[in-house]
């Protein structure tokens, strides 16, 4: 588990920020007020070329992922939406949530099993 701390310690530094100035919106206009989260922390498989976006209406681009990495996986804020935790080539992770075709995220599971 000690391994998964830097991505769900609650070390001010870990602390998730969307990755636009505005708040997300959904692809309706409405502001992303909730979403499921997974019961336990999570990571998730993103391949490279992968592209994580700024809004969950997925149009405007924020990222193109290379290489390919693990994250931490923070929920669907709606159908096929999934917003995840950048991590930088290392796999340390950047603070910034962003949002991915769910259909793009690989292998979501608990954060400990992955040890």
């Amino acid at each position: 588990m000690a391994v998964f701390a830097r991505f769900f310690g609650g070390a001010p530094s870990s602390t998730v920020t969307h990755g636009a100035a505005a708040p997300h919106k959904k692809a309706g206009g409405e502001v992303v007020k909730s979403f499921t989260v997974p019961k336990e922390p999570s990571i998730c498989t993103i391949s490279k070329g992968v592209r994580l976006f700024k809004a969950s209406d997925l149009k405007q681009v924020a990222f193109i992922i290379d290489p390919g990495r693990d994250m931490p996986y923070l929920g669907q804020p709606m159908k096929n939406v999934a917003l995840v935790q950048r991590t930088d080539e290392q796999g340390e992770p950047t603070g910034v949530a962003l949002f991915a075709r769910l259909a793009d995220v690989k292998n979501i599971r608990k954060a400990h099993a992955a040890q």
